[in-house]
């Protein structure tokens, strides 16, 4: 599978120092984790968390046996955003008594990118008191970067508060992956056919990787961040059906040979 481009949201910069700072963050300031698999290890992700993410996506995974990592900003709690209709408070309980893993995506949804140390603290600080708060088990130890923008500073700053962060750079984890930019895979209707999803999913069976897919809403005619309950119930049927095994973020690290507590 060949990578793709680093995709990115209107919000990040693209101008060509951000451009060169994303390129040293992801290049030179790895934060290597051997991964070992017997098999492979697929993870179903959500971001933002449209209310359809919890009411399609995490029932469609537990149907078949299956837990995801749905990563929460806390100020984007009961707001509404062009399709979407974000998670409620009360989700969070509701997520964490059926077994999926409540992660990070700091409070206020910035391009982490463009923030200095201390802000980038206190959007660390203010979510984790904001999910602690709603549930004390909501204690996150999985990131995912808000538009997928990460700089050279903010990596290192993120690699030391959680186990694992999640970029949107396209591909599979094997070998030495970085878990503070783990490789991922959008599973969003317009950019993922039966064929290209066969594809990935031979290619993590056949190189033992660790999968990850990610994705907004889940719903009929979804945004063009998101997938068709179709599409998300075709993935888990298949990489079950090729003898992976499903987890979310915190517990793949652990199978993958990873801490879950940075080192």
């Amino acid at each position: 599978m060949n990578a793709r481009p680093i995709i990115l949201a209107e919000g990040a910069n693209h101008d060509l120092p951000s451009r060169i700072d994303r390129a040293a963050a992801l290049w030179l300031r790895r934060h290597p984790m051997p991964v070992s698999l017997d098999r492979p290890v697929v993870s179903f992700t959500f971001d933002d968390v449209p209310d359809s993410a919890i009411i399609n996506g995490a029932r469609i995974l537990e149907q078949q046996g299956c837990r995801g990592t749905f990563y929460l900003a806390g100020g984007l709690a009961g707001g509404t955003f062009g399709p979407y209709n974000f998670f409620v408070p009360s989700d969070v309980p509701y997520l964490l008594d059926r077994g999926h893993e409540v992660g990070c995506h700091t409070f206020s949804h910035p391009v982490v990118q463009t923030l200095d140390a201390r802000r980038l603290a206190e959007e660390f600080d203010r979510n984790r008191q904001w999910l602690t708060a709603v549930d004390p088990r909501a204690e996150p130890v999985s990131f995912a970067y808000p538009y997928g923008a990460v700089g050279f500073s903010q990596k290192a700053q993120t690699a030391r508060r959680f186990s694992n962060s999640r970029g949107v750079r396209h591909g599979l984890n094997t070998g030495k992956a970085d878990r503070a930019q783990l490789l991922a895979v959008q599973l969003y209707d317009c950019r993922l056919d039966e064929k290209g999803l066969d594809e990935v999913i031979g290619e993590a069976v056949r190189s033992n990787a660790w999968l990850v897919f990610y994705t907004h809403d889940v719903q009929d005619g979804p945004s063009e961040h998101g997938c068709s309950p179709r599409l998300l119930s075709q993935a888990v049927e298949r990489v079950l059906a090729a003898g992976c095994t499903v987890a979310p973020m915190r517990e793949a690290m652990a199978i993958a040979g990873g801490a879950e507590k940075p080192h």
